[in-house]
């Protein structure tokens, strides 16, 4: 199985609502998306023909809060918060501190698309930050 993997994307000082879910950032699965022929030059990419060349997709990372103590949960959405949440793996209930990081890991075993949103919500109004990858596989 071969992969690709995003540099690291880092994101910080992201303001949360208590209990609102709120984007954290938005990720892209790396490498080229051939939805026009290589072969012409005059080809244009199509946004609108989108196919995404990777069988699984894996989006790791961690969050932590760096504002008010707060209890973090974290989730993967398909396109963005309002698209279909990736439910291959448990979110991550954090611990209600400051600066305690929140691993997490999901799984998207039948990606429709390339672009993915992280979503947070805590439990109480805060600022939360962190860190996270993108890997597609191609098998």
């Amino acid at each position: 199985m071969s992969s690709l993997e995003q540099e690291p994307v880092l994101v910080t000082g992201v303001a949360l609502t208590a209990t609102v879910l709120t984007p954290l950032t938005a990720l892209q699965v790396p490498g080229a998306n051939a939805n026009f022929s290589l072969s012409n030059p005059q080809s244009q990419n199509n946004a609108a023909l989108s196919q995404c060349p990777f069988k699984v997709v894996r989006v790791r990372g961690i969050a932590w809060v760096t504002g008010t103590a707060s209890i973090l949960t974290v989730g993967l959405y398909r396109v963005s918060i309002a698209g279909a949440q990736v439910l291959q793996s448990l979110v991550q209930a954090g611990a209600a501190a400051v600066g305690v990081p929140v691993p997490f890991e999901f799984i998207d075993v039948a990606p429709a698309g390339l672009t993915y949103a992280l979503g947070c919500a805590a439990s109480v109004t805060t600022v939360a930050s962190a860190i996270a990858n993108v890997s597609g596989y191609d098998a």
